[in-house]
């Protein structure tokens, strides 16, 4: 098929799409880079939250890497000055990328997942059932997002090459399937974005350091709103139209976005200690925990509802409560201080 030159002549967008993503992934990696080394010293705190973002960022570095390929092959360029061969370099590049671009994204969640999950034990039982479900369905949009990328076209490598009597998705099913994937993407970020703000606000702690615990977990909005882009520009997702190749760079530039900042905002609540440094040299006074008084309490009434608390045991042992109310409330501060000390972990 004849095709007119572009009027901007050969020219790319690729370059100006890469230095502006690799800003980004510079922060996620910074972000990433500080959160092991709070994790390891004073001592080594490393648990499977930390082991999930780990596998996010690796998975990144790949895509990250497969995007410069693709840059460096013409992706942002027009078709036209495109030869056959380049093209089917670029395009197996943006398939790699979209088969590993969901796990960094899926990964990152599971990790705040873990994380919430170990002040979880100490307090919130009742949110384990959520957050496990959590997991398993981010576990199972990845998987279902890369069976539904592998069986897109019959053969496989019709994806990034021309291959006669191959039979792939129309371009109507594939933007189903890409606004499918992007809305779960959506209302994932914004529940990994909100739900810490139930477990944060719960505990007794000052109220700047709540706020500043609150405002690191909540970068995931920026996740989502990046998500909200990648949605609106999807409609540019067409493999068929002439100039495929220079309209989708900004959709990948804001899937690569989402994916950093996802990665940031994981990061981000164990860099609480380094802002509070920071803010104390600026005058603002170091987060200590509050104290609640448990009053002795005894009471005389009858025997079938007599009530008491011991302050200590004669061997010198903890106290302990008797009756439901002492149980409860001793339960309850030992249970806040136990995810107190989780969260200074944190």
């Amino acid at each position: 098929m004849n095709q007119q030159a572009p009027p901007d002549g050969n020219t790319t967008t690729g370059p100006k799409a890469l230095a502006i993503i690799s800003i980004v992934f510079a922060m996620a990696i910074m972000f990433y880079s500080l959160r092991i080394y709070t994790r390891l010293r004073p001592a080594n705190k490393l648990d499977i939250s930390d082991y999930f973002i780990s596998g996010a960022v690796i998975t990144e570095i790949i895509v990250f890497s497969a995007m410069v390929a693709a840059v460096t092959k013409g992706f942002g360029r027009h078709n036209y000055y495109l030869t056959a061969k380049d093209k089917v370099k670029i395009f197996r590049c943006l398939f790699c990328i979209e088969v590993l671009g969901l796990w960094v994204l899926s990964l990152a969640r599971i990790s705040v997942a873990c994380m919430l999950l170990r002040l979880d034990k100490a307090m919130f039982a009742s949110w384990k059932v959520i957050l496990w479900i959590a997991i398993i369905f981010q576990l199972g949009a990845a998987f279902g997002s890369n069976i539904c990328q592998l069986i897109r076209c019959h053969p496989l490598h019709a994806m990034w090459d021309v291959v006669p009597h191959a039979k792939c998705w129309d371009p109507i099913e594939s933007w189903i399937y890409g606004y499918v994937f992007a809305g779960i993407s959506i209302g994932s970020d914004l529940t990994f974005a909100i739900m810490p703000m139930f477990f944060v606000w719960k505990l007794n702690r000052p109220l700047l350091e709540r706020i500043l615990i609150t405002v690191l977990m909540a970068l995931g909005l920026l996740a989502t709103g990046a998500a909200v882009l990648k949605l609106y520009y999807l409609r540019a997702y067409n493999l068929t139209v002439n100039d495929s190749l220079r309209i989708m760079v900004v959709l990948f530039i804001w899937c690569r976005i989402e994916e950093f900042v996802l990665i940031a905002s994981a990061c981000a609540p164990f860099l609480k200690s380094p802002v509070e440094q920071i803010l104390n040299r600026f005058g603002v006074p170091m987060f200590k925990n509050k104290t609640r008084e448990l009053n002795s309490l005894h009471s005389t009434n009858s025997n079938s509802n007599r009530r008491h608390w011991y302050g200590s045991k004669k061997d010198g042992a903890p106290g302990r409560a008797e009756g439901s109310d002492g149980e409860a409330n001793l339960s309850g501060v030992v249970g806040e201080q136990v995810a107190l000390e989780e969260l200074r972990h944190v």
